[in-house]
């Protein structure tokens, strides 16, 4: 059965001749919020299972939906919390409801063990699949976070208390690493990567660190020995310094 409902703001009832039972809900435009209903319920989607067991059960000719009252869009939860507390229809003998506060359902409820449970075997043991693992990649990437969000993560990891189990479980998954292929790899690219930002860092100062000009007459490139590292910018003046101090070193050796 369609249902024409205006375009407007408002209190409905989804109401079910089958059962005598009804939904509560509001809404900016009251059709749209119905079609959305019709949507999600024909496809078995809806997010209500309460609701959407009914429908699969008595069919869509069972159901109906009414303005209850208009209302403006800023009082749309204030007059819905009044009607969910005057019908109750989250009672399972009322109606399809599952939460008893308008626009948060699960407020001030919990989930069972046994629905715990459930959800936790539903979901072990299943695998993202290759696409979706690169869309959640792509989502994060670039992503920066303030200084405020760093700092309560930073608080929240050390007041986390760590179980003996865990702790046992990092120390034999760090002991397993020592000396393996894998880290000395991750130390060779740690050890390149520090001596490219040196190597940057040097390159961008204006004086090296001794206090000598970097200037077109003290300013030496030598490639380094690593394929990797690229050119390396040396002082002149320190290399002079260097050479002058060795062979003096020599000419006291051969005197002695």
């Amino acid at each position: 059965m369609r249902i024409k409902l205006p375009q407007v703001s408002g209190v409905y009832q989804i109401y079910c001749l089958a059962s005598q039972k009804c939904y509560i809900g509001s809404a900016t435009n009251l059709r749209r919020r119905w079609f959305s209903h019709r949507w999600a319920l024909r496809r078995n989607k809806h997010r209500n299972q309460h609701l959407q067991n009914a429908w699969n059960k008595y069919g869509e000719t069972m159901f109906d939906c009414v303005v209850i009252e208009h209302t403006n869009k800023d009082q749309n939860l204030s007059r819905e919390q009044y009607y969910l507390d005057l019908l109750c229809p989250f009672r399972p003998e009322v109606g399809y409801n599952i939460g008893k506060v308008a626009g948060a359902a699960m407020l001030g409820k919990t989930h069972s063990k046994e629905t715990r449970a459930r959800m936790g075997d539903f979901r072990r043991g299943k695998k993202l699949s290759p696409e979706t693992c690169k869309q959640m990649s792509d989502s994060q990437k670039g992503r920066k976070f303030s200084h405020e969000h760093v700092a309560k993560l930073c608080i929240g990891q050390k007041a986390r208390q760590r179980s003996e189990q865990e702790l046992a479980q990092c120390r034999e998954w760090g002991l397993s690493r020592k000396g393996t292929k894998v880290e000395a790899e991750r130390k060779r690219k740690q050890v390149v990567t520090l001596k490219k930002t040196m190597a940057e860092k040097r390159n961008k100062a204006t004086h090296c660190k001794h206090g000598h000009p970097w200037n077109s007459d003290n300013v030496r490139f030598q490639k380094s020995k690593r394929s990797d590292m690229g050119k390396i910018r040396y002082c002149r003046t320190c290399m002079n310094l260097r050479a002058a101090i060795s062979r003096m070193k020599r000419r006291e050796s051969q005197c002695k």
